[in-house]
């Protein structure tokens, strides 16, 4: 009969379609959920282990083992101190790390066998995007050279200078309020006014720093108590 609506059956089609969708949306907001707890409990172990914590949810991953125990290389004993500073600087065994994944990409980028072979894969038809990964991937290298090797950071018991690509800053350590690990190479310092340092990881007296970063961190909590 025309002008009658059946409700069953527009309710059996949008329970069709609809319930599917509710039901995935469902499971992938518990996994996240889930996720994100887990997360928030490992950086609460980590605190109470007195390591740092990740910066980032998203974050990417620290170097790989071999790599990162190279870069460690240098890094323990005190920072050298001038004109009443303690000053970090990179550690001989980032360094070398840093110059050797750089030759290792700069090798691959010029390697003409590399990409003679990806210029006859099937259907390899885009010869600009090779010639501009040629052009990025060395420009990348030496740009990760000069991340490490201009960083510096200096301190005292109540300002931090930080220094990299000829850049420099300064934050007062009363405005302290969080250290964080920032992934590959960094520590992260947040300074509430003051913005955010990115310390290298891998200087010598990286240890006795974090220790004192921590503290004034404990301190600040006490002050504005």
């Amino acid at each position: 009969m025309q002008g009658v609506t059946h409700w069953p059956e527009i309710f059996f089609v949008w329970g069709a379609t609809v319930l599917p969708m509710v039901i995935l949306i469902g499971f992938w907001g518990g996994l996240i959920l889930f996720a994100l707890r887990r997360r928030r409990r490992q950086q609460a172990r980590k605190l109470a282990q007195g390591a740092l914590p990740d910066a980032s949810f998203l974050q990417v991953g620290d170097l790989p083992l071999q790599y990162r125990y190279v870069a460690g290389l240098g890094t323990g004993g005190p920072a050298p101190v001038t004109v009443g500073e303690k000053v970090l600087r990179p550690s001989s065994g980032v360094r070398v790390t840093i110059l050797v994944i750089a030759g290792m990409v700069v090798w691959y980028a010029l390697s003409p066998v590399v990409w003679q072979s990806a210029a006859d894969l099937p259907g390899a038809q885009s010869d600009w995007i090779l010639v501009a990964m040629q052009f990025l991937l060395p420009v990348l290298a030496v740009s990760g050279v000069l991340y490490v090797f201009t960083s510096e950071a200096r301190y005292d018991r109540d300002v931090l200078i930080v220094t990299r690509f000829l850049q420099r800053r300064e934050y007062r350590w009363k405005n302290l309020t969080r250290v964080a690990d920032a992934g590959s190479y960094d520590l992260l310092l947040v300074f509430k006014p003051g913005g955010k340092a990115k310390v290298l990881k891998y200087s010598v007296g990286i240890g006795e720093f974090k220790d004192f970063a921590l503290e004034q961190i404990r301190k600040n909590g006490l002050t504005n108590a």
